[in-house]
């Protein structure tokens, strides 16, 4: 039987290592984060969230792109669109 409910095509970084790793490989360059999924739970805000700060203790920063307006309720209710700044496109995000 294949797993149920929204979480089930996730593959979500899980730990604080993998969110390491992937901050050194921007060295300094802009990450962008494209949130396709229309379900963000608190292991994806806490990723979210990791990856800001390492990308930020890296000096490169990191932005999120166009996502869909059930992540983005989430993201304004949580407070996480004040810390990390959310664009509507991603042509916005990369301009700015």
């Amino acid at each position: 039987m294949a797993p149920r409910g929204p979480g089930r095509h996730r593959r979500p970084l899980r730990d604080r290592a993998q969110a390491g790793r992937l901050a050194a490989l921007t060295c300094g360059f802009p990450l962008v984060c494209r949130i396709a999924s229309a379900f963000l739970d608190s292991t994806g805000i806490n990723v979210l969230l990791t990856v800001h700060q390492q990308v930020r203790d890296a000096q490169a920063w990191l932005r999120i792109a166009a996502p869909t307006d059930n992540v983005q309720r989430v993201l304004t209710l949580i407070g996480v669109d004040a810390v990390i700044p959310c664009h509507s496109t991603l042509e916005e995000a990369l301009s700015i």
